[in-house]
């Protein structure tokens, strides 16, 4: 074959594997008998690539070390009678030549490719990924079977692809296939980490890519991006606008991609490949039989804001919302002997006095999380019966935890119920449509719980990002039972600077705050029905103003929506500080829900920085809400 040349980017820290990563190369992490590197230089090695370039960095020398020639080591292994342990180390002699440059800042991997184009010349070649490994034990030939598809198809790039369940999506480069997903098919674009909602597919990059020389001036021209990096997924976008010919290739049927860059795939590759030790691997198994394997599933659901026309949302009107992916409620399902619902730290039913059961249902109310997690199993039993859907008889125990604030309008009771509904799902291997989702959610609360709620809170959640809904009467549809609005997710990157503060102890449980507004609504109430439109009103009008771009619009309508919410609910002095506050540096504000959390926009960081300083003054947390 023509490519000679393949980059292998090493530089990372592997900060998510410390303190393992401390003192040597992630890279270097044994999987099973050898080192994660050499796996991927045996595969590039075996696809006739002979020419590698690393691309290092700090105390990655361990890496140089284990492919140089060990005479000494040689010669010592002869002279004491252990020539059986030569063959292990014949990687030494492959017919490859190794070469090393450095990145001496870490800004991403594009600038880490670009790195290496002195090195590669004008050649096309492959980038691996240095911590991935693709099969194990030398067992793919991923490689091959793109540099024969690129060569075969005059292509500009290839990209390896892996389906990924849907609730991964957003930890990759996802693919946007031109027409149909063969084994290989056309790129029309590649999204970065997209929302579940706006993932074009599942199939996500998977650390190897053969590009041609072009690409480096490309990326020579790239600005940086997310993280402040020059990423390569970019210039291949910019690749594909200029009329490129890119193509993505999936992964065989029983490939599969570990990223040794987290514990729990690291901990996957070592195990699968200890079984397969033609050595060993027979009296691990033994080991193993008694060993109850057990399926360990962990699901979150993100907090959410509510960014303008709540509280609409549960009258017939309109809204927009996004997450909030800094706070977060965790559950995880594993095999059990019994259904048990296991209790939070937070679920108290000990207090040393009077008084501090009295404090703790000021915070936290009468209702904890173990009522959502037994109203959400029991609303997706009924679901599947229902259905017809046959459920194995395997049983579990199911936990959660959240960090987000109780009782400040975020949507931490819900955020308990999705990621429940999420877990129940894999551990069944139930598929429910994800437009259903949102109305299973809510009618746990609604209809096995008695709580008054709408759908905003979860359809954001299921969907995550940025979401426009409608919920109008003539919007509506029911669709297998459900009734279900419209929702049209938006592209975060539209957004203004977005924060969202928080102050716990100004917070009410949701059901009291929104109980007033609910009677006079039902009453007739002229000035609330008149306020509930207009509500309405600010979201599509709001919708507008992000798609053109307006900020200055987007502001005063966020504005407006809470000052219409003041003139027709008694609202807690506490709370409404908060959003004075807030727009004394400039910013607009809102409540983000039923109360104790505002969102808003700031122009620039100098407002944003005015506008921390005067909230935390009145003890509140502000943050700039990650959205994808």
């Amino acid at each position: 074959m023509s490519i000679k040349y393949a980059v292998l980017p090493v530089a990372g820290r592997g900060t998510r594997l410390l303190p393992l990563t401390k003192s040597q190369p992630k890279e270097m992490l044994p999987v099973g008998r050898r080192p994660v590197v050499q796996y991927v230089v045996e595969e590039l090695a075996s696809a006739g690539v002979n020419k590698l370039v690393f691309v290092t960095g700090p105390g990655k020398e361990a890496i140089e070390n284990h492919f140089d020639i060990d005479d000494e080591l040689t010669t010592h292994l002869r002279t004491s009678g252990k020539e059986d342990l030569l063959e292990e180390l014949a990687y030494e002699r492959e017919q490859v030549e190794y070469f090393y440059t450095r990145q001496r800042r870490q800004l991403g991997l594009g600038h880490a490719v670009l790195c290496a184009r002195a090195m590669v010349h004008d050649s096309p070649f492959v980038v691996a990924l240095g911590d991935s490994l693709i099969g194990l034990q030398g067992s793919s030939d991923v490689v091959s079977r793109m540099i024969h598809e690129y060569e075969q198809h005059k292509a500009d790039a290839i990209i390896a692809f892996e389906k990924v369940p849907a609730e991964h999506v957003d930890r990759f480069g996802i693919a946007k296939p031109k027409g149909a997903t063969d084994d290989v098919f056309d790129l029309e674009d590649v999204i970065e980490k997209p929302s579940l909602a706006e993932a074009p597919s599942q199939l996500a990059i998977s650390g190897r890519y053969v590009l041609s020389p072009d690409i480096f001036d490309i990326l020579a021209e790239t600005a940086p991006g997310k993280g402040n990096e020059i990423q390569l997924t970019d210039a291949l976008r910019t690749l594909i606008a200029r009329g490129g010919k890119v193509l993505g290739m999936q992964l065989a049927p029983g490939e599969h991609r570990y990223d040794i860059g987290s514990f729990d795939s690291y901990y996957r590759a070592f195990i699968r490949c200890a079984l397969a030790d033609p050595a060993c691997g027979a009296e691990l198994r033994k080991d193993l039989r008694g060993v109850h394997a057990v399926e360990l599933i962990r699901k979150r659901a993100f907090a959410r804001a509510g960014f303008v026309g709540n509280p609409s949302d549960g009258y017939n009107g309109k809204t927009i919302s996004l997450v909030v992916r800094d706070l977060y409620a965790t559950v995880v399902l594993y095999e059990w002997d019994e259904v048990e619902v296991v209790l939070s730290q937070e679920d108290h039913s000990r207090f040393r006095s009077v008084a501090e059961l009295a404090r703790d249902v000021e915070l936290h109310g009468y209702y904890g999380g173990v009522r959502l997690v037994k109203a959400t199993i029991k609303k997706f039993y009924e679901y599947t019966q229902k259905h017809n859907i046959k459920l194995h008889e395997r049983t579990f125990a199911v936990r959660y935890e959240s960090n987000i604030p109780r009782q400040v309008g975020l949507g931490g009771s819900s955020a308990i119920i999705v990621a429940t509904l999420r877990s129940l799902m894999e551990f069944y291997k139930v598929e429910i449509p994800l437009e259903i989702q949102p109305s299973l959610a809510l009618s746990v609360e609604t209809e096995e719980l008695g709580i008054g709620a709408g759908l905003q809170d979860r359809v954001i959640q299921v969907y995550e990002g940025v979401v426009y809904m409608d919920f109008a009467r003539e919007s509506m549809r029911e669709i297998d039972g459900f009734v279900c609005g419209r929702y049209e997710p938006l592209d975060p990157q539209q957004l203004p600077g977005i924060y969202v503060a928080y102050k716990a102890d100004a917070s009410g449980p949701t059901e009291v705050v929104h109980n007033n507004l609910r009677t006079r609504y039902d009453q007739g109430d002229p000035p609330i029905h008149q306020a509930i439109d207009r509500f309405a009103e600010l979201a599509a009008l709001s919708r507008e103003a992000i798609l053109a771009g307006d900020t200055k619009a987007l502001a005063c309508l966020i504005d407006e929506n809470f000052d219409l919410r003041r003139k027709i609910m008694q609202l807690p002095r506490e709370q409404v500080e908060m959003v004075e506050v807030a727009r004394t540096a400039g910013a607009s504000a809102k409540f983000a829900g039923s109360g104790g959390a505002i969102v808003g926009t700031f122009e620039d960081e100098a407002m944003f920085s005015r506008l921390r300083e005067k909230l935390e003054r009145i003890q509140c947390r502000v943050l700039k809400p990650t959205v994808t």
